[in-house]
């Protein structure tokens, strides 16, 4: 059975279609104007990079506008110009210096390694010559291609940074990068923990009734020193308040260890065990992922030359665990909510 499309449908369809273009085109432009809105409000510094990009084409080109510029330097020259801006001006100043400098004794290395071929493949006469060329050329290709692959001899911007605020020229990127990595682990952590309080399989409420008073406190003890350590590196401020909620979250672990030992279980069906284990163990490695944390922020802290700044902060009491006592001699806590990782909803 064959469908059959009249002239005058097709005719119709295309004038709607015709009519909603422009209405569709004005939506897809407004959608775009809102992004670039939200993107240049999110990170300013991009459109300020966009901005220098500009200014730096700008002035480049006036070797193609201005007769004596160009007669100088010639098409070539004003060519590799705008090209070398083009491909070097990075976001960062230590990326572009960074990829400025390696592009500068790349080209001193390629030539001094095509001047040696050259000679060598002379050497040889009119036959072996093409051939010399081509093994060397492959020869080169091969390692520096292989070469981008080594870890240690990627570029890394962050050195060529010029000296600002307390870094100067010791910019400790390598602890950046290990306290990056842990956060990670962190959080692929707490997203376990989220999936297990999200399972269909729920705990009874009398066990969760239980553990829920230990858990609270771990994950509230947990979410302060992580906030605390967001502080050290928003303010470069050294505290010890992040300490003293790990040792908080490590006693509270210590309850809920003692709680799972006692005899409370034994009548509990060993399927209504399961997910209160499931829950309790993440939660336990949570703590240990967090002291790794601070560590390696207290390393950086020292490394980077970060104030120091006395904090006394109140131990947690244990049945209160909504309340918080924090007296600070300067003001290095972050305007964020507790974030609390509840057992039952």
């Amino acid at each position: 059975m064959e469908a059959v499309t009249s002239p005058h449908g097709a005719r119709t369809s295309g004038c709607q279609w015709v009519k909603a273009f422009p209405r569709k085109l004005c939506d897809k432009t407004m959608k775009i104007a809102r992004k670039t809105k939200k993107l240049g409000q999110d990170d300013p510094r991009r459109m300020v990079h966009s901005l220098k990009v500009g200014l730096a084409v700008s002035f480049v080109s006036l070797f193609y506008y201005f007769d004596p510029l160009y007669d100088s330097f010639g098409q070539e020259g004003a060519v590799w110009a705008v090209l070398t801006v083009v491909l070097v001006f990075e976001f960062s100043v230590g990326a572009t210096l960074g990829k400025g400098l390696n592009r500068m004794l790349a080209t001193l290395v390629a030539g001094a390694l095509g001047v040696g071929a050259h000679c060598l493949s002379t050497l040889s006469g009119k036959k072996g010559k093409p051939i010399l060329v081509a093994t060397f050329v492959f020869i080169i290709a091969v390692i520096t291609t292989f070469m981008r692959f080594f870890p240690t001899v990627k570029a890394n911007f962050a050195r060529w940074e010029p000296g600002h605020g307390l870094f100067r020229y010791r910019h400790p990127w390598k602890m950046y990068l290990k306290v990056g990595n842990l956060t990670w682990d962190c959080a692929y952590k707490v997203e376990a923990l989220n999936s297990h309080l999200n399972c269909k399989i729920q705990t009874p409420a009398e066990i969760r009734g239980k553990i829920e008073e230990p858990c609270k406190r771990v994950s509230l003890e947990c979410s302060r020193a992580l906030r605390e350590m967001a502080s050290t590196f928003l303010n470069m401020v050294r505290t010890s308040s992040a300490n003293t909620h790990i040792e908080s979250s490590k006693k509270a672990a210590e309850d809920l260890k003692s709680l799972l030992k006692t005899n409370l279980w034994e009548e509990a069906d060993l399927l209504q065990i399961i997910p209160a284990a499931s829950v309790t163990s993440p939660l336990l490695e949570i703590i240990e992922c967090v002291e790794k944390i601070a560590e390696a922020v207290n390393d950086l802290g020292k490394a980077a030359s970060f104030r120091q700044s006395n904090v006394t902060v109140l131990p947690e009491q244990p049945h209160s665990i909504h309340q918080e006592s924090i007296q600070q001699g300067s003001n290095t806590a972050l305007p964020v909510p507790h974030c609390v990782i509840t057992v039952a909803e």
